[in-house]
């Protein structure tokens, strides 16, 4: 990292002018890195190396986990701001933001209501456009923080949603016209994958995840406990591991549900599962989708959220409704018996995937936004 926040948490980095291009600050509040995270941290990697990048945000190993994707990336701390009341925390993200003189402020909002007030602090800043990312649309409660963010998606140079579903959901909640929102799925990086060493003899389907509820393992669980002779693993952890370990035993398949625990980079893992497995109850557009498609796994999906846009049923992968381990274990079965089918499926992923699911595919499409922002 080139800088770092002073001890107090203020921002104390100021830029020289950029050699070329534009210079991009990348907000973001959150105090875990997670998919949202790693998604900004992949599109900065990917964009144009004249375009100068500043990461700034309250907690430190957030904010340098996404600067590290980016060589000369800066990293700046800001003390952190959650509410009109945090008057130390607005005056300092108003400093940070007149200090940086950014010409583009992409705030990343993990969730409807995250980084909603920094945002704020960016629009009432003169000079720069603030580009708001949704990877997670949820009804906003409060009707202060609702208009608060009614403000910021009218006032921003562009509102972005990872998934055409989930902008109709932000567009519904916020009373915006529809196609108010722009779509920018998200990308991983496309690079060689060697199949990790299989960890069970035979038929092997596997998912990637937090074990918590609202991903669905339990589905899965007593889907497989239909499926004789097949193993399940999870790449993960959380607090659903002790409840999960005890369904499997309840239903018989103790020995076939394993959790070796979280991976940093499951693309080898998934590539040895004879199908990957998204069997959550919610998401948006999530990261291992495309992590799977270009793996070559053949992929078994629920239909929630923006899934359907990667995952066409029977096209590139099969469709199941959300907590039906019925539905689950019949797609299960019809993947794992046909090895036509399979690599149909398997191939087709991989060809959409390549074509409009990488990193690259979204650092072009975001720079074509900030060309349009920023026309030079």
């Amino acid at each position: 990292m080139n800088q770092s926040a002073a001890a107090t948490g203020a921002a104390n980095f100021v830029p020289g002018p950029p050699a070329a291009g534009w210079h991009l600050v990348a907000y973001s509040d959150s105090t875990v890195v997670g998919g949202a995270e790693i998604s900004m941290g992949t599109v900065l990697g990917a964009l144009d190396p004249k375009i100068q990048v500043t990461v700034l945000g309250p907690h430190r190993v957030v904010v340098e986990a996404i600067a590290a994707h980016r060589p000369g990336a800066a990293a700046v701390l800001v003390a952190p701001l959650y509410g009109l009341r945090g008057v130390h925390g607005f005056v300092a993200h108003m400093r940070a933001f007149r200090r940086l003189r950014p010409d583009i402020v992409q705030v990343n909002m993990p969730a409807s209501w995250f980084a909603l007030y920094p945002a704020l602090t960016a629009l009432l800043t003169p000079g720069p456009r603030v580009i708001l990312v949704e990877h997670a649309p949820a009804p906003i409660p409060a009707r202060r923080e609702w208009r608060v963010k009614r403000f910021a998606s009218r006032r921003s140079g562009a509102h972005v949603a990872v998934g055409h579903r989930s902008a109709a959901l932000i567009e519904a909640d916020l009373e915006l016209s529809p196609g108010a929102l722009e779509v920018i799925h998200n990308g991983v990086a496309d690079e060689p994958v060697e199949p990790a060493s299989r960890q069970a003899p035979g038929p092997l389907v596997g998912g990637v995840g937090r074990l918590e509820p609202e991903k669905g393992f339990d589905v899965l669980v007593r889907a497989v406990a239909t499926l004789p002779g097949v193993t399940m693993t999870v790449l993960g952890e959380g607090d659903e591991r002790a409840r999960l370990t005890a369904l499997a035993t309840e239903l018989g398949i103790g020995d076939r549900l394993l959790l070796p625990g979280w991976s940093s980079a499951p693309r080898p893992q998934i590539a040895s599962f004879d199908a990957f497995v998204l069997c959550s109850l919610t998401e948006s557009f999530p990261l291992v989708v495309p992590e799977a498609m270009l793996a070559g796994t053949p992929i078994v999906a629920s239909d929630v959220g923006s899934v359907s846009e990667a995952v066409e049923n029977g096209v590139t992968g099969l469709l199941v409704p959300a907590g039906d381990p019925e539905a689950l274990a019949a797609a299960l079965r019809r993947v794992l018996s046909d090895p036509g089918l399979a690599d149909r499926l398997r191939t087709a992923a991989r060809e959409k995937a390549v074509r409009e699911f990488t990193a690259g595919a979204m650092a072009r499409a975001y720079t074509a936004l900030y060309d349009r922002l920023l026309p030079r």
